[in-house]
């Protein structure tokens, strides 16, 4: 064959190739989406055609991951979580949901567009709520006042704490949410020992201490007035006059002061005992009464003059300083906050306030009894007061400077030698070897008589 026919049939069967490589390709159907595929919604939209016949399909170009495949496209490259993966429902799976919402703070954006604004499947064919019964969207569970709010839902008995613990953890302080319920519940959830042991360090009593007894993470819950709030259950359902208003402690003025509160219980403290203790010294508030009440409290034998933690003994013990007294019991003595008169038992002249309360007896008011007591002669405060006074005739001038009222200075308060009387300087006393130097028993050993003996 020559040269230029060999040409013409090679490009004859090139041409003829051609050919019919076009027609098979044209005869082929096409793979190419219909118009409105990427859309959200309609009828040739994608998410219709997924939930009805679900993902299959989309395998052949996109890849068995869904991540490109043949046509190079990822459906991740807008789905940000979506196909999901085998182990998306797998609790301890590396690519379980609840690490991917957490790595997302836990936005539900990517959740709603499948599963609806309220996660209830839309068109996602899946309700959240079919396996987190407590979770909802973000915006409601954490707004107070929403029907949806975590408080009104757990208040509403729908839900206890074991829901939580699925994401929260057993101990509710992060588990596989890594969200801690005490990043905004200082206290809550409760724990066992919370409400009822008081030797607990999770006793709430212990858990206040702790925080100088302010209640600002109690009142999230239980209210600002702490009776009962979005929870439903007031503080003072155990805790009568607890936990204190601004006016307890100091308002003397207030209705709510705690003078006219425990008058009006008729000084029962036993509301007071389960912080403050049995003693009142403090217990699990580490909180005395006695710091600002020197003696209230008052001890069960506080009455018994015989007992040495009676109210006599308290006075004894404590310069005879009637000020405490005052403080409930009033200025005059009358009744004061309390409502209770000295005068009922001290009905003489001056009442609380009568020298022989203190030393003297009816006879007169120089010792035996002395001011802490004592009757016998060879008690300093005792010594030979009666020779001098009812032997000699000496009135306590003599020897003494005699206040004018309890209260002058020199007396009880501004006292520069507390529990002593002062001597005149006139005979210049020496309390250490109780002998006057000058005076009666001047220049005269055979009269220097040592006070008690």
């Amino acid at each position: 064959m020559k040269k230029g026919m060999m040409c013409l049939a090679i490009l004859g069967s090139m041409i003829i190739l051609l050919g019919g490589c076009s027609k098979n390709q044209t005869s082929q159907p096409s793979k190419s989406h219909p118009e409105g595929w990427a859309r959200g919604s309609g009828d040739n939209s994608h998410a219709a055609k997924v939930v009805a016949s679900g993902m299959v399909s989309c395998t052949s170009c996109h890849g068995q991951d869904f991540r490109g495949g043949d046509s190079k496209v990822s459906c991740l490259k807008c789905h940000g979580s979506y196909p999901h993966p085998d182990g998306w429902i797998k609790l301890n799976a590396g690519q379980f949901h609840g690490n991917y919402l957490r790595q997302a703070s836990y936005s539900m954006k990517e959740c709603q567009a499948c599963h609806g604004q309220n996660l209830k499947a839309e068109r996602g064919g899946k309700i959240c709520e079919d396996c987190h019964v407590t979770h909802f969207v973000e915006s409601q569970w954490n707004a107070v006042g929403d029907d949806n709010f975590h408080g009104a839902y757990l208040k509403s008995g729908m839900a206890d704490l074991d829901k939580c613990r699925t994401c929260h953890g057993d101990d509710l302080k992060g588990g596989t949410s890594q969200s801690s319920c005490y990043t905004c519940h200082g206290t809550y959830p409760h724990s066992d020992d919370f409400a009822n042991n008081g030797n607990s360090p999770e006793f709430h009593g212990a858990f206040l201490k702790a925080v100088d007894y302010k209640t600002n993470a109690c009142t999230s819950c239980h209210g600002a007035d702490l009776q009962g709030g979005s929870s439903g259950v007031s503080c003072t359902s155990c805790h009568e006059a607890y936990p204190h208003s601004a006016s307890f402690k100091a308002d003397k003025n207030s209705a709510q002061f705690h003078g006219p509160y425990l008058k009006a219980n008729d000084y029962e403290v036993a509301a007071c005992s389960p912080c403050h203790g049995s003693d009142y010294q403090g217990g699990s508030s580490g909180k005395t009464c006695f710091k600002c009440h020197g003696s209230y409290p008052h001890s069960p034998t506080w009455l018994n003059k015989e007992d040495a933690r009676s109210h006599i003994g308290y006075l004894r013990g404590h310069r005879h300083d009637l000020q405490d007294c005052q403080a409930c019991h009033g200025d005059n003595y009358q009744g004061g906050t309390s409502g209770a008169s000295c005068y009922v038992c001290h009905n003489s002249a001056q009442g609380p306030e009568n020298c022989t309360l203190c030393h003297g007896s009816s006879d007169n008011m120089a010792p035996p009894r002395d001011t802490q007591g004592n009757t016998s002669e060879t008690a300093l405060g005792v010594g030979r007061h009666q020779f001098h006074v009812a032997d000699k005739k000496y009135t306590c001038l003599l020897c003494h400077a005699v206040p004018a009222s309890f209260a002058a200075p020199g007396h009880v308060y501004q006292d520069t030698t507390p529990g002593h009387a002062e001597v005149s300087s006139l005979w210049q006393w020496n309390s250490a070897t109780a002998t006057c130097v000058t005076g009666c028993h001047e220049n005269n050993p055979a009269k220097n008589f040592v006070w008690n003996h």
